[in-house]
């Protein structure tokens, strides 16, 4: 944005329609979802197995692929990290929920 734009849409109060969404730079990541008890875990930097159900439309994950994840009700949980030697999905950046 030229700068110009940005200080006209501070001053009008219009900036928030501006910002972009928190996973804009993660779209080449495929995305999965997760249920509970999962969200949980990744928030608490827990692991998951690559066998769960979630990671199943990924297909055979390879060493260091990255995913997106999300919750339930859509928000961004965090950027997971295939760990191919023990078969987890380890969380790589974990996003505070609000």
């Amino acid at each position: 944005l030229p700068l110009a734009q940005l200080q006209e849409a501070l001053r009008d109060g219009t900036w928030r329609d501006l910002l972009l969404p928190i996973d804009y730079g993660l779209v080449d990541f495929p995305a999965v979802s997760l249920e509970c008890a999962e969200e949980r875990d990744v928030r608490h930097g827990g692991p998951l197995s690559a066998d769960l159900s979630a990671f199943a439309p990924l297909g055979e994950p390879f060493p260091g692929q990255r995913c997106r994840a999300y919750a339930a009700d859509g928000s961004l949980v965090a950027v997971l990290t295939y760990d191919d030697e023990a078969r987890l999905w380890r969380p790589r950046v974990v996003f505070a929920s609000l």
